[in-house]
């Protein structure tokens, strides 16, 4: 078998511990079948594999949110993670109250950055002429005539 069929076997034994384990681990069904795996490899040192997940949400690395299992003689032998327990249910309340619409986001980081703040609508209105600008050039570009 090739290492990389090795890797792909410790995913997996990973990912059975933790289906059989995640209550104990205090994560939901959500948060597993969400993993996302940032690397598996054997240490040469020890020949044990070191299986490494990022929490995801909609195939999403959530920042900062890291997964370590070790893997020896076919058995995962210690594993630590700092995963937001039952994300998906976590998200419902806690993390709507943070989603921002685009025009709400530049208007927060032009406050920060103390630029001057533009009206939603007048950002709508920015938009909308550069997306008919654009349309024009394509329009243009078809007959040699934009710049």
């Amino acid at each position: 078998m090739s290492a990389q069929t090795y890797a792909q076997d410790a995913v997996e034994t990973a990912k059975q511990y933790l289906t059989t384990n995640a209550q104990k681990q205090k994560l939901s069904q959500s948060d597993i079948g969400e993993l996302i795996t940032s690397s598996a490899y054997l240490s040469p040192t020890t020949g044990w594999y070191h299986v490494y997940f990022n929490q995801g949400y909609q195939s999403i690395d959530v920042y900062n949110r890291l997964m370590n299992v070790v893997i020896k003689d076919g058995q995962v032998a210690y594993m630590t993670h700092n995963f937001i327990p039952d994300l998906i249910a976590t998200k419902s309340t806690a993390l709507s109250k943070t989603l921002l619409t685009p025009a709400e986001a530049l208007q927060r980081a032009a406050a920060h950055l103390s630029l001057p703040v533009v009206a939603p609508a007048r950002l709508q209105e920015l938009s909308v002429a550069k997306l008919v600008g654009q349309l024009e050039c394509s329009l243009n570009l078809e007959l040699q005539l934009c710049a």
